[in-house]
């Protein structure tokens, strides 16, 4: 339940102050307006009462408050979040001057909804916090980006601190938008970036991981690699989360958590085995039976992954000296393969970026989107029927 009134307080010196009152499914806050009126009976319903000196410009106030606050709460409602928000939305912000870009970060985040997304912004502000903690939002320049981008370079790549200098842009966008900094330093500082390295394996890379051998948790994760690879690299984060309604006549139907695209893949004889082998009870798959969330799992099955062929001796672990098939494998890897074995044995590029669902901007009829996916299903056989003959 949610309740959002202004209120009257005790008397002070400048009269009954008017405060936004929430509450949350019984957890209450209250935000000071910096109205007041001489009575609290020159407030009702949310509204000041002729007589009350300034009564006009004070219901303005209070009426834009109101109906901000209102599509805050209900678009977000979230008591964390609005302890936050509420103050930046009334103006009670510190003067940039003195707001440090640490505190800017951390802020934003609790803006988020997705916890990867605030985790990826609270680590942008431990970044930060390290190189220049008391650093604020009035000082920071091209010359501090420059110090900083070097500064995160003696322990990242390229595309690894680029996340959080856009993480940072972002901040100033918004920081600009609610009108508390005028400041914008990438107006002259570029974001640097490398071109992606191609996470595909090899034929033989691929041969040996199909057939590796190991211990048995390690067998799970180079089969949950292989059924992604079946269902044309089907992202960790949606295979991991997919339920029984997804299968619908032999056919795997969801939306993609990163794009909200919907895909519709043929459930082939050997995805089939391994969605049957590892068949969940909350889940089409158990991983997340047994795990946390779909990180944790994908943290362990990375791990795995990178293992995946060094000699394993039951009771002691891996050898030492034993070398994997890839060092650098993830189960990312899947959708990159996928399409590097689809166009190595003649698919073409139009019917590969229809099977990973990048959009053409072209708005086609039934009849070609059913042609589409026939064609798609053709090319998933190929390259099965490859990988089986490898």
């Amino acid at each position: 339940m949610i309740t959002i009134k202004l209120i009257t307080l005790r008397e002070t010196k400048k009269g009954f102050p008017v405060n936004l009152y929430i509450n949350i499914n019984g957890k209450r806050l209250h935000f000071f307006t910096d109205v007041y009126v001489s009575n609290p009976k020159n407030l009702q319903e949310g509204r000041v009462k002729k007589g009350e000196s300034d009564y006009f410009e004070k219901n303005l106030r209070l009426s834009k408050i109101f109906a901000e606050a209102s599509v805050l709460v209900y678009q977000q409602p979230d008591v964390t979040i609005l302890k936050q928000r509420v103050p930046i939305l009334l103006g009670h912000v510190q003067d940039s001057k003195d707001l440090k870009l640490v505190d800017s970060i951390i802020r934003y985040s609790l803006l988020k909804s997705h916890i990867r997304t605030r985790k990826l912004y609270k680590g942008t502000a431990n970044k930060v916090k390290l190189f220049d903690a008391d650093i604020t939002i009035d000082e920071i320049n091209k010359t501090w980006l420059t110090k900083f981008e070097q500064f995160c370079a003696k322990t990242m790549s390229i595309n690894g601190y680029a996340i959080h200098m856009r993480n940072i842009r972002t901040v100033f966008n918004y920081l600009i938008a609610e009108g508390i900094t005028t400041n914008y330093p990438f107006r002259t500082y570029k974001i640097k970036k490398e071109k992606t390295v191609h996470r595909a394996l090899t034929e033989e890379q691929l041969r040996l991981i199909k057939y590796a051998d190991g211990p048995k948790f390690c067998l799970e994760y180079r089969d949950i690699f292989m059924l992604s690879l079946y269902l044309i690299g089907i992202n960790p984060k949606d295979i991991l989360n997919l339920k029984q309604n997804n299968v619908i006549n032999g056919r795997l139907i969801y939306h993609r958590y990163k794009t909200n695209k919907l895909y519709n893949v043929k459930i082939e004889p050997e995805a089939l085995e391994i969605l049957q082998k590892y068949q969940g009870k909350n889940y089409l798959l158990n991983c997340l039976d047994r795990y946390k969330d779909y990180l944790d799992y994908l943290h362990h099955m990375n791990d795995g992954l990178k293992k995946l062929g060094k000699e394993y001796i039951e009771g002691k672990g891996y050898v030492r000296d034993s070398v994997p098939i890839c060092k650098d494998l993830t189960s990312y890897w899947a959708r990159h393969t996928w399409a590097t074995v689809a166009y190595n044995i003649g698919v073409s590029k139009d019917v590969i970026s229809q099977a990973l669902g990048h959009s053409n901007g072209v708005v086609v009829t039934d009849i070609y989107i059913e042609y589409d996916l026939e064609k798609v299903d053709e090319a998933n056989r190929k390259v099965i029927d490859y990988i089986n003959g490898l």
